[in-house]
């Protein structure tokens, strides 16, 4: 085992996935039936760890196959997520993905929350520099971060239940407008990368 690194790479998907911060969203798009919201969470986890681990293994091939730099992803994905934090600050959050949200699990829980560009970026760096002794440890890692995601919204209906209606709004405008900090703060740091002369 390389604690170091497991739990380094543990932190970063973790934080980038921020699965507390779906919490408002996921109890939005949900109705209030514990049973709909236990399968919503289940099949989210199921996507969620679906699409990393293929980023995992071929998400460089998919990007260098539709010529998409790492950098145009992020600032696309940054501008999805703008889009969806900005609704939620305004206490839109049920229509923050722009669908009828018949399968909130998909979009926007999966992508582009917990499975979006931050997240695929950091396993498709992973799958792209670490070398092979790593692979087990980073398709655990990657399992376990996607586990503790599913959990925590399993646990949303119980906390939804004690922060009541008032509670969750202002959640929800709380980690919206930490979200959109993060959504422009990557497409600040994509944009530097690109165009390096926007720094100086």
């Amino acid at each position: 085992m390389h604690w170091e690194h497991d739990i380094q790479v543990f932190l970063a998907l973790f934080a980038v996935m921020a699965p507390l911060g779906a919490i408002p969203l996921f109890l939005a798009l949900t109705p209030d039936d514990p049973a709909v919201r236990r399968k919503t969470a289940l099949k989210a986890g199921l996507i969620t760890f679906a699409m990393l681990i293929t980023a995992f293994f071929i998400g460089d091939l998919i990007l260098a196959a539709f010529e998409i730099e790492m950098n145009a992803f992020r600032i696309a994905g940054g501008l999805i997520i703008a889009s969806i934090s900005w609704k939620m600050v305004f206490g839109n959050a049920a229509t923050a993905a722009g669908v009828d949200n018949h399968n909130p699990a998909l979009i926007p829980l999966s992508m582009p929350w917990l499975a979006g560009p931050g997240a695929l970026a950091v396993v498709i760096a992973l799958g792209e520099s670490d070398p092979t002794e790593f692979i087990l440890e980073d398709i655990a890692i990657i399992l376990i971060v996607s586990l503790l995601s599913t959990i925590i919204l399993l646990f949303a209906h119980p906390i939804g239940s004690f922060l009541r209606k008032e509670g969750i709004d202002v959640i929800t405008r709380i980690f919206g407008l930490l979200l959109l900090a993060i959504a422009i703060g990557s497409i600040l740091v994509s944009l530097s990368s690109s165009f390096p002369g926007l720094t100086r």
